[in-house]
């Protein structure tokens, strides 16, 4: 469950705006997510802010001391101990790999078992369990188990990297469960460092590294799972790892959280090195489960993988499905998919039409689906579907095509219209249009028809952008797909 408090809002007047936030505080929402939060003005005009919700990393955690610790004397060194190594888990990994070692080191009679963990994130758990070794003042020993032992906790300490080394807080120094100071560390070699608890007679050490490594840095993993919740894009940067020691995290270009399809360039560096990958979102190579905004009498889809993604904005601004951006056209409706002349599969097309507001600039104005000879819009004024700001459909069409056509308002602000397609029971088409926003977005399954059977201003649909425009201008290419009669002189 997600809670947060709503933030406010202050217009040009002084006064305080409504602000609304979907998803509502007090949601379950599966992480990473977007909340946006929108005011509006006494204009109409909306201001939004949208942010990121993120699991927060937990520490891991070290089951109970072994119940079965059993010490064997040795009486040319150390005791033999044996015990059953605990469980450590973590939330975000899973089983994690436990380490145990005896304590103090090399003692004929160690007070205790360390067990430590530690998780992806850097993130530490160490287990004390008390050890006895069965030796008592009056044995043939001068090594007694004091009633307490200074402990440099935690060790080793975890490390931030930068520029290839490892920076570190100094661990404390604890005894009985109190903490008696900080440890004093030192680097006697290049990359390492021990650092010295002491307490009267007692001493206890850490030795590690903080190199970061001398193996070639690489970016793990090159091609992030992506998701894309509210029209966004998230994911994981990548990490930066040399010898499998994560060293920190990538820097991405576009950051997560971009609403536009398109590659993205991750990079690393390091001490002097530079490694990068690169990966495209949207289009047909986006390849993780579209999350459809449904009203909640239809809160049980989630829109399959492998969507086609075509975007229509401003003055106008176009992205194919195979992602090639141009400029195009005049005032005019236009053809921006429908299957190819010379196809069979039935009776299809998405048209939009463009038109100038007050200050000359293109505008969507209006998006029409047509499909078995039925027709369905939505418009910018009036707005709504067809005129209408209520709901629409179910409609089942009588053609060749079988669609079931709805159409209901999404969510997030401002809020779009959508209308969705099914075919069989399965979502096929999603046009997402926001009327005050002025963005249009065109989703057609790859399950339903790739591969150059689609034609209009969204391309061909078969992963190759080179051919988009068939070989013409943008300015020729929007042309051929005018609607004759439509455009202005």
């Amino acid at each position: 469950m997600i809670t947060y408090r709503t933030p406010t809002c202050t217009l040009s007047d002084g006064a305080s705006g409504a602000v609304d936030c979907l998803p509502v505080s007090g949601s379950n929402l599966d992480l990473p997510a977007v909340i946006t939060c929108a005011c509006t003005d006494p204009s109409g005009k909306v201001y939004t802010i949208k942010c990121l919700v993120e699991r927060e990393n937990t520490p891991p955690v070290i089951g109970p001391c072994p119940p079965d610790i059993e010490v064997t004397p040795n009486e040319s060194g150390p005791p033999t101990i044996t015990y059953t190594i605990p469980n450590c888990t973590d939330a975000e990994d899973g089983q994690l790999e436990t380490e145990c070692y005896t304590h103090p080191p090399n003692s004929t009679c160690p007070k205790e078992l360390r067990c430590c963990c530690i998780d992806s994130g850097g993130l530490t758990e160490t287990k004390y369990c008390e050890i006895d070794c069965g030796i008592k003042v009056g044995d043939n020993t001068t090594d007694i188990c004091p009633a307490g032992q200074v402990r440099l906790i935690p060790c080793p300490p975890a490390l931030r990297y930068s520029e290839g080394q490892g920076r570190y807080t100094p661990p404390n120094c604890v005894r009985d469960g109190l903490e008696i100071g900080i440890a004093v560390c030192e680097t006697v070699l290049k990359g390492s460092v021990v650092c010295v608890c002491r307490y009267r007679n007692e001493r206890d050490t850490c030795t590690f590294s903080t190199d970061g490594g001398s193996g070639s840095l690489t970016i793990t993993p090159c091609e992030p799972k992506v998701t894309y919740v509210e029209n966004f894009f998230i994911w994981n940067p990548p990490t930066c790892e040399r010898d499998g020691e994560v060293l920190g995290i990538s820097t991405c270009s576009p950051e997560p959280g971009t609403s536009h399809p398109g590659r993205v360039t991750c990079t690393c560096d390091f001490g002097g090195e530079h490694d990068e990958c690169g990966f495209h979102i949207g289009g047909p190579r986006f390849a993780s489960c579209v999350q459809a905004e449904l009203d909640a009498g239809m809160n049980e889809c989630c829109l399959t993988d492998n969507w086609g993604l075509c975007t229509v904005s401003g003055d106008p601004h176009l992205t194919t499905w195979d992602l090639h951006k141009f400029n195009f056209g005049r005032a005019c409706d236009y053809t921006l998919t429908e299957f190819c002349q010379g196809t069979s599969n039935g009776d299809f097309r998405i048209s939009a039409e463009i038109h100038p507001n007050d200050f000359g600039m293109l505008l969507v104005a209006s998006v029409t689906l047509t499909i078995d000879g039925e027709s369905f819009s939505i418009n910018k004024e009036p707005e709504g579907f067809g005129g209408s700001s209520a709901g629409m459909g179910p409609i089942t069409t009588k053609g060749t095509m079988g669609a079931t056509v709805t159409g209901y308002r999404g969510t997030g602000a401002p809020l779009p219209y959508v209308i969705r397609v099914q075919m069989g029971g399965v979502d096929h088409i999603r046009i997402q249009y926001y009327p005050r926003g002025d963005l249009l977005y065109i989703h057609v399954s790859r399950q339903w028809y790739f591969g150059s059977i689609l034609c209009g201003l969204c391309g061909t649909y078969n992963d190759d952008p080179e051919d988009d425009l068939g070989g013409s201008s943008p300015e020729d290419f929007a042309k051929s797909f005018e609607i004759e009669g439509t455009c202005d002189s």
